[in-house]
């Protein structure tokens, strides 16, 4: 299912990439989502720089995990 923008909801707009925390549940914002382009939706594994304050995470690397695997 695709978001608002793709079938024509001009109120709808395209919403910042987020990564969530398997253990946790808490959501990030993606400084660079650039990096990550292809792979929404994925489960991954990642490193980078989080500012917990900000609740931000600048991906270093990541790998895309098997399904099922944690």
């Amino acid at each position: 299912m695709h978001g608002g923008q793709d079938i024509g909801h001009p109120e709808w707009k395209p919403q910042r990439m987020v990564f969530v925390g398997d253990a946790d549940k808490r959501v990030w914002l993606v400084e660079n989502p650039d990096d990550l382009k292809g792979h929404e939706g994925e489960h991954l594994r990642i490193t980078g720089q989080f500012d917990a304050g900000k609740r931000v995470v600048r991906v270093a690397q990541f790998s895309i995990l098997a399904e099922g695997k944690k």
